[in-house]
């Protein structure tokens, strides 16, 4: 989609990606996640990564269960070339002019290889502070005004219409510091070269007590233990000012939360030392880093799956998970102090089978079991953990998915594989199995209801409700009788307690083995 022109009339483009409507996750209500590249035309691997992650997740949706259940959840906005006019000039490789800066002639700077905005001061966030110059030729002159220059219009257009009005504050630059609630959606990604560094908010000022630090700092940590980069940030390891820039925006005037890589070891990086040191690291943690979109600040303090293995028996009866998780293991990097938010004990670890923990409750919410612990009990920081899952009615392609807890409540990232079940030996195809294997846990044992299974045919054998009935047709190749599980109820997500589903005008509490918030 073309979002605006800029400068010079050059198209200022988006991609837009996400998975197919669905009613277990409306479009309208995933996660949007903004990520820009390119604002500095002359910093050319940030470009060529972003690029080649949107090749990657629109080729592996529907291959890849992790991009597949991320892209379900969540709307990528990828601003690939975010300063086009530079970019073309850069492209000439002339050694006399390699712009930083857009190609804004009339921004004061009569040199036209020094003339220009740069795009990463020109933020309407703490705009014209220390960290910018105000002399039109200088290399970071943040422009006549605050968001003077149409890339940027362009940019923190899109961004004020994704992200939601009700987490900003109402006079940002008068309460800069205080934190934003954790329950804030969405993400922003900025990629620059270089540095090697994973820098948070802010630019503009160094002060020890920024709002949001505890996430911030874990957040940093964890993208770092990806890509061996530093975390860096206001009150953390500081580079040193730079104001009115994208990150400041993002997080000050709009509560997102916001992360910038500087990648690689020059901005004109060579070709080979690109493919061999910068891109697979960082391409790797921007797949982690798409994750995170869900209540960030919540988010990146929970647990995370650090492995994750899926057996399936030879008969297909038995899908076994086995999986490591850890609240610390991500947060740890060389030389640097422990972070105080990552060592606390893993409380739970759920699986969803076929469903995500973001799915909206109607009409199927997600139905999780609980993962067992391999030492018999949850009492440290990582723990390995195990589950067998009877799958004697399932056969073909499914999605599992992971998410741990920890005990101050914080839920981490999902996890997830795809599992092709055969269909059980001595089975015909289309006919289900009877198997009734015996297994430690179970669809339909620990966390879900135990009420009798209900029995109902599939496809057009929905109007046949006797096992009879539906086998007359079995000739066809399109109906087979299945023996389905417990019916799912509309739980009101979040509500564990009865006290706070009764809060809840919409809601009722429905007694069950495992007490659920229903809908009424």
């Amino acid at each position: 989609k073309t979002m605006a022109s800029s400068y010079r009339g050059e198209p200022i483009r988006m991609l837009k990606l996400t998975g197919p409507q669905s009613v277990q996750s409306p479009v309208a209500d995933r996660e949007p996640l903004v990520m820009t590249s390119g604002l500095h035309a002359r910093e050319y691997a940030p470009v060529e990564i972003a690029t080649r992650l949107v090749e990657h997740l629109t080729s592996q949706y529907g291959v890849d269960a992790d991009v597949t259940a991320m892209l379900d959840h969540t709307v990528l906005y990828v601003i690939l070339q975010s300063n086009p006019d530079s970019r073309r000039v850069a492209d000439k490789n002339m050694a006399s002019s390699q712009p930083r800066k857009n190609q804004n002639s009339g921004a004061g700077c009569s040199d036209e290889t020094l003339w220009g905005t740069d795009l990463n001061r020109n933020f309407d966030f703490m705009h014209g502070r220390p960290g910018a110059s105000d002399s039109p030729c200088h290399i970071t002159y943040h422009g006549k005004t605050a968001a003077s220059e149409e890339e940027t219009k362009a940019i923190q257009n899109l961004s004020e219409s994704v992200f939601p009005a009700w987490q900003r504050k109402a006079s940002p630059e008068d309460d800069p510091f205080g934190a934003f609630s954790d329950m804030s959606r969405g993400l922003y990604v900025d990629i620059h070269a270089y540095g090697n560094d994973i820098i948070f908010p802010y630019g503009y000022e160094d002060v020890t007590q920024v709002g949001n630090i505890d996430a911030f700092k874990s957040m940093s940590h964890k993208i770092c233990s990806i890509n061996e980069y530093e975390p860096s940030g206001s009150g953390y390891n500081f580079l040193g000012r730079t104001s009115g820039d994208t990150l400041d925006y993002h997080y000050g005037a709009l509560g997102v939360a916001s992360i910038l890589y500087e990648v690689g070891f020059s901005w004109p990086e060579s070709c080979e030392r690109f493919e061999a040191l910068v891109f697979q690291p960082n391409f790797d943690a921007l797949l982690y880093t798409t994750k995170l979109a869900m209540t960030p600040y919540r988010t990146s303090l929970g647990p995370d799956v650090m492995t994750m293995n899926v057996d399936v028996s030879a008969d297909g009866s038995l899908v076994t998970v086995t999986a490591e998780v850890s609240d610390l293991s991500m947060t740890q990097l060389p030389g640097k102090t422990s972070l105080a938010t990552a060592e606390q004990t893993i409380q739970s670890v759920k699986v969803y089978f076929d469903s995500h923990p973001y799915d909206a409750p109607p009409p199927q919410p997600a139905q999780p079991l609980m993962m067992n612990p391999a030492d018999g009990s949850f009492d440290f920081h990582t723990e390995a953990v195990s589950l067998g899952i009877d799958t004697s009615s399932e056969d073909g392609k499914h999605m599992i998915c992971l998410q741990a807890t920890d005990s101050d409540g914080y839920e981490g990232t999902v996890s997830c594989q795809y599992v092709n079940i055969p269909v059980a030996a001595g089975t015909a195809a289309g006919e289900e199995s009877t198997s009734t294997a015996n297994v430690p846990s179970s669809i339909g044992a620990p966390g879900l209801s135990t009420e009798p299974l209900s029995s109902t045919s599939s496809k057009i054998c929905q109007g046949f409700k006797d096992e009879g009935s539906c086998l007359r047709l079995e000739n066809n190749g399109d109906c087979r009788w299945k023996r389905a599980k417990s019916k799912c109820v509309d739980v009101c997500q979040g509500r564990k307690s009865e006290q706070k589903c009764l809060q809840e005008s919409k809601c009722q509490w429905k007694a069950m083995p495992l007490p659920l918030c229903s809908k009424k």
